[in-house]
C-alpha cells in the first residue's frame, strides 16, 4: 500500500504519471482494465480526456476507442452509473451492489461494452465531486477474476483519502503555475494597488507602497503603532 501511496502524490506533482498508479492499483487487486475520469451525475456526460494541469484523468490497460465510445455514448447506458445513488466520496462500492451481475448480460452497455473487453465486475468510487460534476475511480475485471472481496475493498477505500488529496494538490499547482496576466500601464493605474488591503497608502502603483512614492520603513511602523 505504501508503494501505491507514493505513486499518488508523485502524480499529484506530475500528472502524466497517473497511469503508474493505475497499472499497480490494478495489479493489486487483480483487476485490469483502470480510470479515473470525469462523470455529471446529473446527466451522465462523462469525459475520459487524458490528465492535463487541473484534471486526474487517466487510464491503464484500456483500449483508447472504448474509452472515447465510454464519453461519447455508453456512459449513458452505463446501468451502474444509473443505481449510484448512494455513492458518495470516501465510499466504496463494486458492480455487483449498484446492479444484478445475472441481469447485467441483458443490457446494452454490457453487449456492446462491457463483453468486448471481458468485463463483468468492477470496483469504483468517488474521489472528489464538485456540484453535479465528480472524478471517479474504478477497476474493472473479468468473470472468471470473479467478484472482489473484502481485501480489495478495504485497499480501495484506504485509498481514497490520499486520491482526494492528490487531486486538490494537483489544482492548486496548476492554479500556482498559470502566468499572471500583463496589465497595460494605464490599466493598471485604473486597478490601483493590488494588495491595496494591507496596503500602507492604497490608490495607483504610483502612490502606493509597492511603486514610487513609497512610504519609508519609518513611516510604515509609524503607521502600524496608530
Amino acid at each position: 500500500m505504501l508503494q501505491l501511496v507514493g505513486q499518488i502524490y508523485d502524480a499529484a506533482s506530475d500528472p502524466t504519471r497517473w497511469p503508474e498508479f493505475l497499472s499497480g492499483f490494478a495489479r493489486a487487486v487483480g483487476g485490469h482494465g483502470t480510470l479515473i475520469y470525469s462523470h455529471n451525475v446529473q446527466t451522465l456526460e462523462t469525459s475520459t480526456a487524458s490528465a492535463d494541469s487541473t484534471s486526474p484523468n487517466a487510464a491503464a490497460n484500456m483500449d483508447p476507442q472504448f474509452l472515447k465510445s465510454l464519453g461519447e455514448y455508453y456512459n449513458r447506458v452505463n446501468v451502474w452509473a444509473q443505481n449510484e445513488a448512494v455513492l458518495k466520496p470516501g465510499k466504496v462500492v463494486t458492480g455487483s451492489m449498484l446492479y444484478p451481475v445475472k441481469e447485467l448480460p441483458k443490457t446494452e452497455f454490457y453487449s456492446d461494452w462491457l463483453r468486448p473487453q471481458e468485463f463483468v465486475h468492477a470496483l469504483g468510487g468517488l474521489i472528489v465531486q464538485d456540484g453535479a460534476w465528480a472524478t471517479k475511480f474504478s477497476c474493472g475485471r473479468s468473470n472468471r477474476a470473479g467478484d472482489y472481496g473484502a481485501d480489495e475493498l478495504r485497499l480501495y477505500e484506504a485509498l481514497l483519502p490520499h486520491l482526494a488529496r492528490a487531486t486538490h494538490i494537483q489544482r492548486r499547482f496548476a492554479f500556482l503555475q498559470r502566468p499572471f496576466p500583463v496589465v497595460p500601464g494605464r490599466a493598471r493605474d485604473r486597478i490601483g494597488c493590488r494588495s491595496a488591503a494591507r496596503c500602507a497608502r492604497p490608490g495607483t502603483p504610483r502612490q502606493c507602497c509597492r511603486g514610487r512614492g513609497a512610504p519609508s520603513r519609518r513611516s510604515l511602523k509609524a503607521q502600524s503603532l496608530r
